[in-house]
């Protein structure tokens, strides 16, 4: 597993040139999906549709050399920024419809592995509220950029001094060093790739997870800043901090680095800590209303979170890890809890299985998750039942996973891309040819068509099954 996440990265971040075909279907051409446009921004993270603009946490984009840029259907050139090296961090911001580049937000590479990993992309997925756009870079900045860029002819503040103001540069308006500022010293979950918190918008305030960790110079699981904060809510118009806890202090595991989420009622936002605890604050004040404790309720030691955690109706569910580089952590089970029952699971499911992959999704009132190697899984979100299981595709590496009316898309590191129909007994599974997906984002569909993250860049397709 190890060396094979290893080739991934060597072949996507530093053979220059190395693009993936489009979205192909050799054994069933009638129901290829149709590729209405793609673009080579390099490795991806997560994305966020909104309205008429999709956002793409990546590196630096580039340019497919002559012998592969024929294997790209409907390709929408982005050339690196000529100020910032290819291999640096950048979020995008492309036209929905068209894939052309709205803007780009360009970010110095890390050379340092105390503050991050070199040559990685933004995995951190963009969360937009209104006209902004929040996001973390590979180096642990907390950024608000002006959903509409300079194209509006305004620099938004109280950020003012880009050196980048042309019409496709970012207009960053406030924007936070966790390290510098903080005392934050982040911890990757590999030496090769990792997953970074995405950020949060409830009301006024925006919530991330800092990345906090233990000492990656040493090796030891010493953390070298329990002081520091693992969890932050800031004023999401001035940047300025509302309240910060550093939960689990000297406790960490290895890393903070999952999402937080919010409890159906809006007043209460969960952090997922590096201790293995989710804590339950009261959202305006940061007041610790609840924890538990989930390595004790499910029956595991040492493991943390890497995903945002799933809130059905008063239930909170999660699963836990060891990294991402390890894969599910056999024996780890889907855990669900009530926050004024914390002392015992509301329902455990999977103990029996080799572990869950990190993203799961409630669809028309089912919880599917994916264990391992490739299984997946109908619940019942409220008792924990399993309705069914099917496999799906043929491979072993991370699964991506998201949900539409009736459908379920997935996609792999091992270049399957898989359709689910639901609505009937027994699931219809179609397995599509996709080389090179591998991202670390599962496929969006939007009004403009199905979004398609790969290792190199972003594909929008028009599904015909």
């Amino acid at each position: 597993m190890k060396f094979r996440l290893f080739l991934i990265f060597v072949l996507m971040l530093r053979v220059p040139g190395v693009a993936v075909p489009p979205l192909l279907d050799r054994r069933q051409p009638d129901k290829s999906p149709e590729v209405i446009w793609s673009t080579y921004l390099g490795s991806m993270g997560e994305i966020t549709v909104a309205g008429d603009v999709v956002l793409a946490g990546a590196t630096n984009g580039g340019i497919p050399n002559a012998r592969t840029s024929k294997q790209w259907a409907n390709l929408i050139l982005i050339p690196p920024q000529e100020e910032h090296d290819e291999h640096d961090n950048a979020v995008f911001c492309l036209d929905a419809r068209t894939g052309t580049l709205r803007w780009r937000a360009a970010h110095p590479q890390v050379y340092d592995r105390r503050r991050g990993l070199p040559n990685f992309p933004i995995t951190s997925r963009p969360e937009v509220d209104g006209d902004r756009v929040y996001y973390l870079t590979v180096a642990s900045e907390l950024v608000c950029a002006d959903l509409e860029g300079f194209y509006d002819g305004e620099n938004d503040g109280p950020f003012l001094t880009e050196e980048l103001t042309g019409k496709t540069d970012a207009d960053i308006v406030w924007r936070i060093d966790l390290q510098s500022e903080l005392g934050v010293q982040p911890r990757g979950a590999s030496d090769v790739g990792y997953v970074q918190s995405s950020p949060l918008v409830i009301g006024d305030l925006v919530y991330v997870v800092t990345g906090n960790g233990s000492d990656r110079s040493s090796g030891s699981d010493k953390v070298p800043a329990p002081g520091a904060p693992s969890f932050l809510a800031v004023d999401k118009r001035t940047g300025r901090i509302a309240w910060s806890s550093n939960a689990p202090g000297a406790n960490i595991f290895l890393l903070n680095n999952g999402s937080p989420a919010s409890m159906s009622n809006g007043e209460t936002v969960v952090f997922p800590g590096g201790d293995g605890l989710l804590y339950g604050f009261e959202a305006t004040s940061g007041k610790l209303q609840w924890n538990a404790d989930m390595n004790a309720l499910g029956g595991t030691k040492n493991l943390f979170f890497e995903t945002r955690p799933m809130i059905w109706n008063d239930l909170v569910i999660t699963s836990l890890r060891s990294s991402i580089e390890g894969g599910p952590q056999k024996g780890a089970p889907l855990i669900a809890v009530r926050p004024d029952k914390v002392l015992e699971p509301a329902w455990i499911f999977g103990k029996e299985l080799g572990g869950f992959w990190w993203q799961m999704v409630v669809q028309d009132g089912v919880l599917y998750a994916v264990s391992a190697p490739n299984i997946l899984h109908a619940i019942d979100p409220a008792s924990g039942k399993e309705h069914w299981q099917v496999k799906v595709g043929s491979g072993s590496d991370p699964w991506m996973l998201s949900g539409a009316p009736g459908r379920l898309f997935l996609s792999s590191m091992e270049g399957e891309f898989v359709i689910v129909k639901l609505g009937a007994d027994t699931p219809t599974v179609e397995t599509f040819e996709m080389a090179g997906v591998g991202a670390y984002g599962p496929p969006t569909l939007s009004g403009h068509g199905l979004f398609v993250p790969s290792r190199a860049g972003l594909f929008l397709v028009r599904v015909c099954w």
